[in-house]
C-alpha cells in the first residue's frame, strides 16, 4: 500500500533532487519548476493518461492509485544501481471537461540527482501533450 503525497501540504528540500510540476495559480506557494499544461479532459481521464505513461517506462511501477482515482503514485529505479525515485502525480479539474495537475518526481536516496527528476517530469509530460494537445500551457 502507497502512502499519498498530500499536495496541498507540500514542503519542498533544499536539495537539488527533485522536480516539480504545477498549475499557474499554485506557482506562489509552492515555487514549482515548471508550469503544467491545462488539457480538454476530465480530471479521471488525464489520471488514467498518465498512468498508461508511468505504465510504459522503464523499470517503474505504479504503487498507489487513489480512491477518487485522480491521485497516482510510482516509483522508477535507476539503471545502473536502483536507487528509487518516488514520482506523485494527482489531476484537478478546471472545468467538468478540463483539467491540470501535480507532478513531483523527487530521490529517495542522495542529495544530487543530476537532473534525473527534472527530465523524467519533462519526458512524460511532453508523452502527455503529444497524446493530448493541451488547451493552454
Amino acid at each position: 500500500m502507497s502512502e499519498f503525497l498530500d499536495f496541498g501540504d507540500l514542503r519542498r528540500p533544499t536539495s537539488p533532487n527533485h522536480w516539480l510540476v504545477a498549475p499557474t495559480d499554485a506557482a506562489v506557494s509552492l515555487h514549482p519548476d515548471a508550469a503544467a499544461p491545462i488539457f480538454q479532459l476530465p480530471a479521471e481521464q488525464l489520471a488514467r493518461a498518465w498512468m498508461d505513461i508511468v505504465r510504459r517506462a522503464p523499470r517503474t511501477r505504479i504503487t498507489g492509485l487513489s480512491a477518487d482515482r485522480l491521485q497516482v503514485e510510482a516509483e522508477q529505479r535507476s539503471a545502473l544501481f536502483g536507487f528509487v525515485d518516488k514520482v506523485s502525480f494527482r489531476a484537478v479539474a478546471v472545468s467538468d471537461q478540463s483539467s491540470t495537475f501535480f507532478a513531483y518526481s523527487r530521490s529517495q536516496t542522495g542529495y544530487w540527482d543530476f537532473g534525473v527528476n527534472g527530465r523524467r517530469l519533462s519526458d512524460w509530460v511532453e508523452a502527455l501533450q503529444r497524446g493530448h494537445k493541451p488547451i493552454s500551457r
